[in-house]
């Protein structure tokens, strides 16, 4: 950029002031001026927006563009703030991209849904990054109102994990607050699901203060042999006091815990998320950016709750469980207000996922990156609900499996593709699995075989060619 500043264009006629671009120095001629939420007028680039946007207004497009009582830049009325609309002009120009950790708050957030809203990739990278580095920021953590506007926009553009990390945050924020805010913000589909995931915590909470009132410690001897804790129970007041007025405090008392072994497995194993072990699903945790409309959620045999489209069952699959069939669906109803429904599968929440995947339009999971078990039970799965792209790449995988010498399947991996290609009828890939199981004992093979359903006559074919 030149050294030299651009010049200012000329104001309207009602005298309204014009800013001059956003950034410092640019010389790039003003064909457009930008309006404001606030009614600020500021300049910029119709070059710029085409090539650094893909949904940016252009001039002359069906946006609310507006000629100036005279001759001059066109005008661009937009819904964001002036202090929003500067920032973002400033991804759109070929400089060092701004400091978004000096900014305010606001101005950053509505930075980041700008930029997911005309498509400014640089801009949506950036704030991306800097929502989820707030949300989990522990040193300086997110006020509840701000917590809000970092899970809904989450929520809006199915950013999961930073949904689950601004979450916890929300906790204090009482349903009156929350009911509104959620409707402006356009995530009313996500209340229900916040309500669960909030009386879930409290749930969790209730523990704490149970195991904190019935485990309190014994007492112990000091130098004179008397027995006491003297400040245990100002500790435990105090304590408790806190949780009970700060729900979501919780959180803070399951990293106090994690740092006394004699407890962390047991909260660990409570640890509740968005998007997973709460069955908190908002959008689709199979696929990344997929932005179909999920009307099923499938718990898996390990009690994960995975997001699903039905239509996507019936299109790429003959043998996927359907809504209102016979399996195991669970209806429920707050408020008044109809949940979704739930598929209880037995397959695990790795294998279901990975087989979610084939039932998309987009590129195919590398399976070779993946470890064998996943693998391997969902070449079961697309056999059982006939998903055809699936049962062909389950099938490829087992046979070059099988087929490395480089990297040998383990004697009870072996086993499970013999069992596979023996319930399927692959011949030939059964043939050569079985010369990989003969180290197996005829107990681990018996065990195995009874595990993976395989008849009778198969085990006896095996126990006749040892």
């Amino acid at each position: 950029m030149d050294s030299e500043m651009q010049p200012t264009p000329s104001a309207p006629s009602d005298g309204t002031d014009i800013e001059p671009c956003p950034v410092r120095g640019c010389t790039i001629p003003v064909d457009l001026i930008i309006v404001s939420k606030d009614k600020k007028h500021i300049s910029a680039h119709t070059s710029n927006l085409g090539q650094f946007s893909n949904g940016f207004p252009a001039p002359h497009a069906l946006s609310e563009l507006a000629r100036g009582a005279v001759s001059g830049p066109e005008q661009a009325r937009l819904e964001e703030t002036a202090d929003v609309l500067r920032l973002l002009l400033r991804f759109m120009h070929h400089t060092h991209l701004p400091d978004l950790d000096v900014l305010p708050f606001a101005t950053v957030a509505g930075m980041a849904e700008a930029a997911e809203k005309y498509e400014v990739f640089s801009a949506i990278a950036l704030g991306k990054a800097c929502m989820k580095r707030r949300a989990e920021n522990q040193i300086k953590p997110l006020q509840p109102h701000d917590a809000l506007k970092v899970l809904f926009y989450a929520l809006k553009h199915g950013y999961n994990d930073i949904a689950d990390s601004a979450a916890l945050r929300t906790l204090d924020v009482s349903l009156d607050q929350f009911l509104p805010l959620a409707e402006f913000a356009g995530v009313s589909q996500h209340i229900i699901r916040w309500v669960r995931y909030r009386e879930q915590h409290q749930h969790k909470l209730q523990n704490i203060l149970s195991w904190c009132r019935f485990n309190s410690p014994g007492p112990h001897q000091d130098d004179g042999g008397v027995s006491f804790c003297s400040q245990w129970s100002e500790f435990e007041n105090e304590v408790i006091g806190m949780f009970t007025t700060h729900l979501s405090w919780v959180y803070k008392f399951a990293d106090i815990v994690e740092r006394h072994a004699e407890r962390k497995q047991t909260f660990r194993e409570d640890t509740l998320t968005y998007s997973d072990e709460a069955g908190f699903v908002l959008t689709c945790n199979t696929l990344p950016g997929c932005t179909i409309p999920v009307d099923l959620i499938l718990v898996s045999r390990d009690e994960k709750c995975i997001s699903a489209h039905t239509s996507n069952l019936g299109q790429f699959s003959n043998g996927f469980p359907a809504p209102h069939a016979s399996i195991e669906f669970a209806q429920e109803t707050v408020s008044g207000l109809r949940l979704l429904e739930e598929a209880h599968l037995e397959e695990t929440g790795d294998v279901l996922r990975l087989l979610l995947w084939f039932m998309h339009h987009t590129h195919l999971p590398d399976l070779d990156a993946l470890p064998f078990e996943t693998v391997a039970g969902m070449a079961e799965a697309a056999e059982k609900y006939e998903v055809f792209s699936a049962i062909a790449f389950g099938k490829l995988y087992m046979m070059r499996r099988v087929e490395n010498q480089a990297k040998p399947l383990l004697s009870h991996e072996s086993a499970k593709v013999l069992f596979y290609a023996l319930k399927h009828g692959y011949d030939d890939l059964a043939d050569s699995a079985a010369l990989g199981t003969l180290d197996l004992t005829l107990d681990l093979f018996l065990t195995q075989a009874e595990d993976e359903g395989v008849s009778p006559q198969h085990v006896i074919q095996w126990v006749s060619s040892l």
